[in-house]
């Protein structure tokens, strides 16, 4: 617990209870002399109750939406609870926003009062310009006492944060899209529906609850029933997609983007997909297969915690170091102006 003597207020105060006292003397006022006994007394009785209040005085802090698209405002519930009887004019709470994926924050001090026996609440609109995992935290609050001499810190510990995911578009990546699945390899597009799979092990009647990308449908068609395949493994029959995240934070936020909405349209065709990028700390490419939107928005969250390969130029000779059976991928980066995709052969 710190304390903070606000010196300004003190040297006010006493001027003015300079000026009672003269009043006082001068007029020979009973209303002076309450005045006198009021100035002598209160500051007194806030000094004391101050450290009584801070024990029953704490803040909360929440976020009604969690995962929000970029350049929407997120909303942060900030409270103050008072179990006392006692007040204050002022409760100081320093509060911080801080991007992770860019290491990038912002401290702010919000004041709020502190209510008898009550529960201050107050929604803090915050505008999320940049993709990531934004941390609200709170880490102290200092409460003033009544008359504003004297601040006492408390230290806390409340979090809160939002995912920002890409805005979703349509158009041109629906475009780019359709080009790429046209640039698959033969192996990449048994995964689209209506084709087999070279790798299954056994063939049966449908189940409810099978996903539509394992129906057999030749068969079904000469059967007239619905058949599915039950395959051993598919990791080398799905477009490989590398998110290089080099560049400045709005070149990344491009690169994302596109990422993001590239991988959504292939999903939407039936098409598999292996998102890639570099962890930093493992010193090693992750990877996460995705299918459907729900494990899109995961991937993108799991991209937050990704890095700038280091060495652009090696990239190939790397993949194909350690994935040999890879035949090609699509490489998404900030080039000339703009995020692109390309796609890369390794044959």
């Amino acid at each position: 617990m710190k304390t903070r003597i606000r010196i300004g207020r003190i040297i006010v105060y006493l001027i003015l209870f300079a000026i009672v006292v003269y009043l006082n003397i001068f007029l020979q006022s009973h209303f002076f002399l309450i005045l006198l006994v009021l100035f002598t007394v209160l500051p007194i009785l806030s000094l004391a109750a101050l450290p009584v209040l801070l024990r029953y005085v704490s803040v909360s802090l929440s976020v009604p939406v969690v995962v929000t698209e970029k350049d929407t405002v997120s909303y942060v519930e900030v409270g103050v609870t008072n179990r006392s009887i006692l007040l204050s004019l002022d409760c100081k709470i320093h509060f911080r926003a801080e991007n992770t994926f860019y290491g990038k924050g912002q401290d702010m001090i919000l004041s709020f009062p502190v209510r008898m026996r009550d529960t201050y609440k107050q929604m803090i609109p915050m505008k999320l310009s940049r993709l990531g995992r934004v941390v609200y935290s709170i880490d102290s609050f200092r409460v003033t006492d009544l008359v504003g001499f004297v601040e006492l810190r408390k230290k806390t510990s409340q979090s809160a944060e939002v995912m920002v995911i890409p805005v979703r578009k349509t158009g041109t990546e629906q475009g780019a899209a359709m080009d790429l699945t046209q640039g698959m390899t033969e192996s990449d597009e048994t995964n689209k529906k209506g084709n087999d799979f070279s790798d299954v092990t056994d063939v049966r009647e449908y189940i409810p609850g099978d996903k539509l990308m394992s129906i057999h449908w030749k068969l079904s068609a000469k059967r007239d029933i619905l058949m599915v395949k039950d395959r051993t493994s598919m990791s080398d029959q799905q477009m490989l997609l590398l998110a290089d995240l080099c560049g400045t934070p709005a070149q990344v936020d491009e690169v994302l983007e596109l990422s993001y909405n590239l991988i959504l349209r292939l999903t939407e065709t039936g098409t598999y997909v292996r998102l890639l990028w570099w962890n930093e700390g493992a010193g090693l490419f992750e990877e996460r297969v995705i299918d459907h939107l729900e494990h899109l928005n995961e991937a993108v969250q799991d991209l937050y915690h990704a890095a700038c390969y280091p060495d652009g130029d090696m990239l190939p000779v790397y993949l194909r170091n350690i994935r040999p059976e890879l035949k090609a991928f699509v490489r998404i980066r900030y080039a000339e102006g703009k995020a692109e995709a390309e796609i890369i052969s390794l044959d």
